[in-house]
């Protein structure tokens, strides 16, 4: 992040969640890309990883399907979400610099929520696994909940709206393309843990690439002590 690039600390951070405060994104696909290859399903995890990322589950069975040829078993959701859970409790940590960040939004004041593509069950096995769940006693909004998910805004909306936050007034923090355009739809600014080389040129130019989350606590300006846990 470049200098000229610094700014305030934000009125209202909303978060995605696997892949931004958690390292769980990976683990995620891979245990799907794993059923589905026990049903036949031939691209390379390298696949799966680049095109299933932020994407709702419904979308990549979707894709799935078209590499097999024939519609996954009714069950294959549950098959999925099973061996996620395993993956998740072998291998989720909290992503580096979540904890102080969030430590340093609290002492700040600033408030701060998840809006993300998965169902509230995963987030709470993924927070809870990474020792974030402290930090979200409330706001953690699902897009099963809210029927809309990325790369609609509607979620980035619904959660402006619940923190009573106008949505130019937030930030978005995202790992997927899907999310990045989420919230460029919905007029936020957007900082990007994408890989850049994977960031369409046109979506670059409105976006802030961060090399990580410790980035954004010099970007905005937040204190260097940490606080305690809210309670």
């Amino acid at each position: 992040m470049n200098p000229e690039q610094r700014v305030k600390p934000p009125k209202a951070v909303i978060f995605d969640c696997d892949g931004t405060l958690v390292d769980s994104e990976t683990s995620g696909i891979t245990a799907m890309h794993e059923e589905a290859c026990k049903l036949g399903y031939t691209a390379p995890l390298e696949f799966a990883l680049q095109h299933f990322r932020g994407k709702r589950m419904a979308v990549c069975f979707a894709m799935i399907e078209s590499g097999l040829g024939y519609a996954v078993p009714h069950d294959f959701e549950v098959t999925v979400r099973q061996a996620m859970a395993i993956k998740f409790k072998a291998t989720v940590t909290a992503m580096p610099g979540a904890a102080a960040l969030l430590q340093k939004l609290v002492r700040a004041g600033v408030p701060y929520c998840i809006a993300s593509n998965g169902p509230q069950e995963k987030m709470v096995l993924t927070l809870g696994i990474a020792s974030l769940t402290d930090y979200f006693t409330r706001h953690v909004f699902s897009a099963y909940e809210i029927g809309h998910w990325k790369p609609d805004p509607e979620l980035f909306l619904h959660a402006a709206r619940e923190m009573d936050i106008a949505p130019a007034d937030c930030v978005v923090v995202e790992d997927s393309l899907s999310g990045i355009s989420a919230g460029l739809a919905a007029s936020m600014q957007v900082y990007s843990m994408c890989d850049p080389a994977t960031i369409p040129a046109d979506t670059a130019a409105r976006i802030v690439q961060i090399d990580g989350l410790a980035c954004l606590e010099a970007a905005w300006g937040l204190l260097e002590t940490p606080t305690t846990i809210p309670g």
